[in-house]
């Protein structure tokens, strides 16, 4: 991730009746390139780098905030749901099961999946 010195407007045009404006892009570490939206100095931003004519070339892109989305998976609710299904397969079939054995059993496969 670099983050930005200065941002000034390049050039625009109209491409398949679409308007566009590209902007030189200057980062903190030295690096210049180019961007499609303008960004403000401090702003963080990721970079794309490929070689035309012999020379590199950075295009960049502003970093988009993590809020919203997905949540991220939690390992150990899906290790308590496996947990779970092993004490019930393990235990379907015996006789006299109550349900503080399928959760004590369960305890303990889940304490094993932590491992």
């Amino acid at each position: 991730m670099e983050t930005v010195k200065s941002c000034l407007f390049s050039k625009a045009g109209v491409k398949d009746g679409k308007e566009w404006r590209m902007f030189k892009i200057e980062t903190e570490s030295g690096l210049s390139g180019t961007s499609y939206g303008e960004m403000t100095a401090g702003q963080q931003v990721t970079s794309s780098e490929k070689e035309y004519k012999g020379e590199k070339q950075y295009t960049f892109f502003p970093v988009k905030d993590k809020k919203g989305g997905f949540a991220p998976k939690d390992p150990r609710a899906e290790n308590r749901r496996a947990a779970l299904s092993c004490s019930v397969a393990f235990l379907s079939g015996k006789d006299k099961v109550k349900n503080e054995h399928i959760i004590q059993l369960a305890d303990i496969f889940f304490d094993w999946l932590q491992k």
